[in-house]
């Protein structure tokens, strides 16, 4: 992800939350704060009818204009422990509001993440309902094993996360087109105010 897309990220962060990050993307990236603002994602695609297409999940990578932006982080209070994540669905104007889960139940810090990751894929999937087939989203994440898992770059070795990160397919293929990409711990948790 460039600064500027960073930047674009931010917009709907609490002014407090926008100065830091500001302030550590200038000190990270140089990034001119003062050109232009651009939208925070491509312009959503064109409407076009059909189910989406069963897609091989070692090409996950795909280039496109996206409707949606996803950022989430799960983890636990000890490990196993009492699992929590976050997440905010950033439309294509750049609005979103910050969800907060607390699954109450003891779990592993990946299975807080994958938890957390259909939590916001239903979520999506709920308010776009029949649309979601026409629309193509992107989704962040801190946790490399997680997106190495999902997109089929990386073995699953336990099998209750198999069964997540087959659910977790199953809901991306109900999108158009999707693009999972790690994203730096620190930027997640600074978009996610934590």
């Amino acid at each position: 992800m460039t600064p500027q897309a960073i930047l674009e990220a931010i917009a709907a962060l609490p002014s407090e939350g926008r100065a830091h990050l500001l302030a550590r993307l200038r000190q990270l990236y140089g990034v001119d704060l003062d050109a232009p603002p651009r939208r925070l994602l491509d312009s959503v695609p064109g409407l076009e009818t059909g189910a989406p297409e069963a897609r091989d999940f070692t090409e996950t990578v795909w280039n496109g204009p996206v409707g949606y932006l996803v950022v989430f982080d799960g983890g636990s209070h000890g490990d196993p422990g009492v699992g929590y994540g976050a997440y905010i669905i950033f439309d294509a104007d750049g609005s979103g509001q910050l969800v907060r889960r607390d699954f109450r139940r003891p779990m592993t810090g990946p299975e807080a993440e994958y938890y957390t990751l259909l939590a916001a894929l239903g979520d999506l999937l709920n308010r776009l309902g029949a649309a979601a087939a026409r629309t193509s989203i992107k989704v962040l994440s801190d946790s490399t094993p997680l997106v190495s898992q999902v997109s089929g770059q990386a073995e699953t070795p336990e099998p209750g996360l198999r069964e997540l990160r087959d659910q977790a397919r199953s809901e991306l293929r109900r999108f158009k087109h999707y693009r999972l990409v790690h994203q730096p711990r620190e930027d997640i948790l600074q978009i996610l105010g934590r």
